[in-house]
């Protein structure tokens, strides 16, 4: 074998074990562009029969998956510049990277139980993804809705400037004459990002929330979040930065950037330290994380214990502020409560989801019907009334 397949054959592995970077992906697709699709089944298959065996799942489950990804010519309308080729595979060279307009998206649906195909359905309804757009809600309770407002000076609160830039909010709080508190809101189908007074970064994901003060005084920088938020914390002499996510659950950092999931319809709290250091809190009970590291907290109420992953997945924690959903790992519930918020919609279940996971990355820009037809290749039913996506038996 010479050194290219080689470096291939390294690449692909590497991609199996979701461990290949976006630009070890973006290489690997430029090299299979230079082979016919002979030449290609006959370099993937072999890899990919020793990687995943599935005698379970049958020939022609491969070529609908493969083909009705490929056939979508505008899946990644971003980067109309590769050009998107249609593979025939057999059975196991469909593990191989689909890689489409830079964007990998692999995906399959490992079954549990029978792999029976159903057949899926679709009405001609759309929906766009979400985007940038917040309402932020004001110390006298005035609402403004960000997404229908020109850049520039939008409120003036106690001597405090709010300046919207480019679908930013940035606070001078300069010539502050008191403390005011605002909340921003991200609904579904929204995502925001804003700064605070003290210079700290905040990123909120679709359905999320924080609540600030205009300017920071005294010794704590406290803020109250929900749903979904990145931080970067600006260093301050000002001193602890608190985020407080219920009543008895806090994290404190006095610098560094982290990621909290807080929302009410997942199982656990997590909390994901990408540099510095924090403090988790809860129930009488503290944990402090060291970069790489996740904190678990199960909302089962009083008495549950924090818990740590020693090896979380980062880039799929912060896919979504990447513009990007990863969904390695998840069952098919936990992949509908993301493409729900997303995409505004309420997920209705006729029958209990097959168990299973999904595998898979792709953009999250892309319409909610070109999402859709990745599931429709996993032979998932369902139906679109409105603002509800069904699942059907």
């Amino acid at each position: 074998m010479d050194h290219q397949l080689l470096h291939i054959k390294a690449l692909f592995e590497k991609h199996i074990r979701n461990a290949a970077t976006r630009a070890e992906l973006d290489e690997l697709s430029v090299l299979l562009e230079q082979y016919s699709n002979e030449e290609l089944e006959g370099i993937l298959e072999p890899l990919a029969a020793a990687t995943i065996p599935d005698p379970d799942f049958r020939q022609q489950d491969w070529e609908t998956l493969i083909q009705s990804i490929l056939q979508q010519e505008q899946l990644a309308p971003a980067s109309p510049q590769r050009p998107v080729r249609l593979l025939r595979m057999t059975r196991y060279a469909a593990a191989v990277v689909l890689i489409l307009l830079g964007t990998a998206a692999y995906f399959y649906f490992s079954r549990e139980q029978d792999k029976a195909p159903l057949a899926a359905v679709q009405q001609d309804q759309e929906a766009a993804p979400g985007r940038n757009g917040a309402i932020l809600t004001l110390a006298d309770g005035k609402q403004l809705v960000l997404d229908s407002l020109q850049n520039g000076r939008i409120a003036d609160q106690t001597g405090t400037r709010l300046t919207l830039d480019n679908g930013r909010i940035t606070y001078d709080a300069s010539k502050a004459q008191a403390v005011a508190y605002n909340t921003m809101t991200t609904p579904r189908g929204r995502q925001f990002r804003l700064t605070l007074p003290d210079g700290t970064g905040v990123w909120l994901n679709a359905a999320s929330s924080i609540t600030y003060p205009t300017v920071f005084t005294g010794k704590e920088r406290l803020v109250q979040v929900s749903g979904e938020v990145y931080f970067e914390v600006a260093r301050e002499r000002a001193g602890l930065f608190k985020v407080l996510l219920d009543s008895a659950t806090t994290v404190e950092t006095l610098g560094s950037s982290f990621n909290i999931q807080a929302y009410r319809d997942e199982a656990a709290i997590k909390t994901t330290l990408i540099s510095g250091s924090v403090r988790v809190l809860a129930h009488n009970n503290s944990l402090q994380l060291q970069p790489g590291q996740q904190a678990i907290l199960p909302q089962a109420g009083p008495g549950t214990a924090i818990s740590m992953a020693d090896r979380p997945d980062i880039e799929q924690v912060l896919a979504w502020k990447n513009g990007l959903f990863n969904f390695n790992g998840y069952n098919l519930r936990a992949v509908m409560r993301e493409i729900g918020r997303w995409y505004d919609l309420d997920i209705v279940y006729e029958a209990v989801p097959e168990p299973g996971e999904v595998m898979g990355e792709i953009e999250r820009d892309l319409s909610l019907s070109q999402v859709m037809r990745l599931f429709e290749a996993m032979h998932i039913k369902y139906r679109i009334e409105h603002k509800k996506l069904i699942i059907l038996k």
